[in-house]
């Protein structure tokens, strides 16, 4: 009786590992767009004087929300691109399929740049320092998540 528990368990959980791999990029769009739609409601209804330290809080979540959702299906689709062109370049051959859940890695730091030169802008002025930093910010982060998915 103890195996047919054990394979039953392992065929729920590789049921459940599928649903979440196809149903990612789904949920990601819903998430997307839903959070596009109440940053366009937050930003038309308040203003940053009657928000609070709160609502601007909420714009700047929204707004890494939004920005994720479209990094990470600009960087699949990109990849997607590149392969179809790859066969007839010398450059392109190296070029792998970035799966749905490795550009969103990516696009977890690569979209949290616009989001802290506005926090950046909003507190201060943003220059050639600022930008650079956030720059080697991306950069350093998207080598870790490189080393780490090896």
């Amino acid at each position: 009786m103890l195996p047919d528990r054990y394979n039953l368990s392992l065929w729920l959980i590789g049921t459940l590992v599928c649903i979440v791999i196809i149903m990612f990029g789904k949920l990601l769009f819903i998430i997307g767009l839903a959070s596009a739609g109440l940053l366009l409601l937050v930003l038309n209804l308040t203003t940053p004087s009657t928000a609070g330290a709160g609502g601007v809080l909420v714009v700047f979540f929204l707004g890494y929300i939004v920005t994720l959702a479209i990094v990470t299906f600009s960087l699949w689709g990109t990849t997607r691109v590149l392969l179809r062109f790859a066969g007839t370049s010398r450059v392109l051959r190296n070029v792998k399929q970035l799966s749905l859940t490795r550009s969103y890695y990516y696009a977890t730091v690569i979209s949290f740049a616009p989001v802290l030169l506005v926090s950046l802008q909003s507190v201060g002025g943003v220059g050639i320092y600022e930008v650079g930093l956030v720059v080697l910010f991306v950069i350093l982060g998207c080598i870790y998540i490189a080393r780490r998915l090896r």
